[in-house]
């Protein structure tokens, strides 16, 4: 995890304990935080679903936040293909 600037970088592979932990850091900095991005790793598929369910909740405490994953409503995983979500307003 790092931040560039406006752009927090993370990556998809964190444990429950590191989703913990970051969630403690990025709260306090949420307003100063634009963009969520990802850091390359080899595998990109999420560790857990707890991490996709963190970036949802930023998402509606922040709606302006940019995470691509969720607003193209579509991401493509480079071990799995496509995955599409729902969302309900």
């Amino acid at each position: 995890m790092q931040i560039d600037g406006d752009r927090l970088n993370i990556s998809l592979d964190l444990k429950y304990d590191e989703i913990d932990e970051l969630k403690k850091f990025v709260l306090p900095r949420l307003e100063y935080i634009e963009e969520v991005g990802f850091e390359d790793v080899s595998d990109d598929f999420p560790a857990s679903s707890a991490i996709i369910a963190f970036l949802i909740s930023l998402k509606k405490s922040k709606p302006s936040l940019k995470i691509d994953m969720l607003d193209k409503k579509e991401y493509t995983f480079k071990k799995y293909g496509k995955a599409n979500w729902i969302c309900y307003e």
